[in-house]
């Protein structure tokens, strides 16, 4: 039996340390302000065996002489965090974890990624929203793999040749794909590359934070994940205890700038000064039982955030315009960016479900209808008051496969959304807010979060303190923080494994 046979019923014992890059000798490398002849005295001793840590310290030492040229290509900047994920790409290195709280450009990261090992590449992600968001496809798909419980019997052969030619397999929000998941992938890769290899000898790149929505599980899974594999994160699956493994992680934050705002954040993220850091926020922060003007209303409650929506669009005095979207091919109608119908009114608050290509706004601005054509949205923005006309916008689905004649990965259309890219924004779920950047945040706890992650997840959408509001004081017990979580980072960080910016 294959260590990662998802059908194994073996007690995997709950143990960090053996999961990650196999480094004998604790060495503390840094991409920026490290001391490279420092570095050179501490691996130099004979006890250093690994040449994987040789090879990243001679990258670091490369990349430190030239971080005054790093380049900016196509409005990304090149950090030099991604080109070191780069050189582990092409030395062909197992398996490479990309965390980071927040806003620090993970996903920025990944389109980059895509461009540099275009037709090279497959790009997963555990939910069907995280799947359109990235342009890739739910893991679930790409790899065969029922949405239960994967066993032996789930891991069948496949004919794409894609999967042997991929160079590369990146995962987007890491943090909410399960270990049984992640072994029934490997396992698929295996058998499909025909590699006797976790993951079939593929370089994988995990990028999400731990410190967000976790894996949602069922009940009746619970038990299997807690017997099976001490619990249901990534990081526990039986893949990644024989396979060596390095994490980086981005520090710089981007959504924000307000360096109280960030540590305060931080804070929050990992548990720390939590009785001080609430009690700023609350000093701080506006305590309404009104939102206040353009402010999006975040609930981790689905049925609280619809019934807000619907009973702000009725209170406006107005005609309602209703403008049915088109869907075609393999588009599934669970997974629609914005609604099927969407209703509509003058006065309306909206949120955009995607970028812009001329950059006017971002998925995750918000605005006010101004005026409903057929073909047309009138929506002034809230940020700076600018009016601009919104056109319906294509969403597309996506398969992969190879291409013979031009000897790369090709992605295929099989499916099609046509819709205006909005959505009513007075009210909208913590997780649906996840991954989006909002100016005004108006929190509504009401009996608390119920998740880990939740309160960081809605607090960090907001890019000032100035823009966020709560509907109450908020208290020690509303901060959830997974204490696995933290202590997966803490072995990371201590073991020198984690290589942070």
């Amino acid at each position: 039996m294959k260590p990662d046979d998802p059908s194994s019923d073996t007690a995997a014992p709950f143990a960090l340390n053996n999961v990650f890059f196999h480094l004998k000798k604790s060495v503390q490398l840094q991409l920026i302000d490290h001391d490279i002849e420092s570095s050179q005295k501490q691996l130099s001793g004979p006890s250093v065996q690994s040449a994987e840590l040789q090879y990243a310290l001679k990258t670091m030492t490369q990349m430190a002489q030239h971080q005054g040229s790093l380049r900016t290509v196509r409005a990304i900047e090149i950090l030099p965090e991604y080109l070191f994920v780069k050189q582990l790409v092409e030395q062909q290195f197992p398996v490479i974890f990309l965390t980071g709280g927040a806003g620090t450009g993970k996903s920025t990261f990944i389109k980059w990624l895509c461009r540099e090992y275009r037709g090279e590449v497959l790009l997963g992600a555990p939910t069907a929203m995280a799947a359109i968001n990235v342009g890739g496809r739910t893991l679930h798909s790409m790899f065969q793999l029922p949405p239960a419980w994967i066993v032996k019997q789930d891991i069948k052969p496949g004919k794409k040749r894609e999967i042997k030619k991929a160079k590369l397999l990146i995962i987007d929000e890491i943090s909410m794909v399960t270990a049984n998941l992640l072994d029934g992938i490997s396992a698929y890769l295996r058998l499909n590359r025909g590699i006797d290899k976790p993951f079939g000898g593929l370089t994988v790149v995990m990028v999400g934070d731990l410190f967000q929505l976790p894996p949602v599980i069922s009940e009746k899974t619970r038990d299997l994940f807690e017997q099976v594999y001490g619990s249901p994160k990534f990081y526990n699956a039986r893949s990644l205890k024989t396979t060596d493994y390095c994490a980086i992680e981005l520090t710089h934050t981007y959504r924000q700038t307000q360096q109280d705002f960030v540590q305060l954040l931080c804070n929050i993220r990992e548990g720390q000064d939590l009785a001080d850091s609430i009690e700023q926020l609350n000093q701080r922060c506006l305590i309404t039982k009104t939102p206040p003007q353009g402010a999006v209303w975040l609930s981790p409650r689905n049925a609280e955030v619809e019934h807000k929506n619907q009973a702000e669009l009725a209170r406006i005095d107005a005609s309602e315009v209703c403008y049915s979207g088109k869907l075609e091919g393999e588009f599934k109608e669970d997974r629609l960016p914005s609604p099927l119908h969407l209703r509509l009114k003058v006065g309306a608050q909206v949120m955009f479900t995607q970028n812009d290509p001329q950059r006017r706004w971002l998925n995750g601005t918000v605005g006010q209808m101004t005026a409903l054509h057929d073909d047309e949205i009138i929506v002034s923005l809230q940020s700076t008051g600018e009016k601009v006309a919104v056109e319906r916008v294509e969403w597309l689905e996506y398969h992969y496969q190879w291409n013979p004649a031009k000897q790369e990965i090709e992605r295929i259309e099989v499916g099609s959304y046509i819709q205006f890219p909005l959505v009513l924004a007075w009210a909208m779920t913590v997780h649906k807010s996840q991954g989006r950047t909002i100016d005004k945040v108006h929190l509504e706890l009401g009996k608390g979060a119920f998740e880990t992650g939740q309160t960081y997840v809605a607090l960090s959408r907001c890019r000032t303190l100035e823009g966020l509001s709560f509907s109450r004081q908020l208290h020690l017990n509303d901060i959830l923080v997974d204490t696995e979580s933290v202590n997966f980072y803490r072995q990371l960080r201590e073991g020198n494994v984690l290589i942070s910016s």
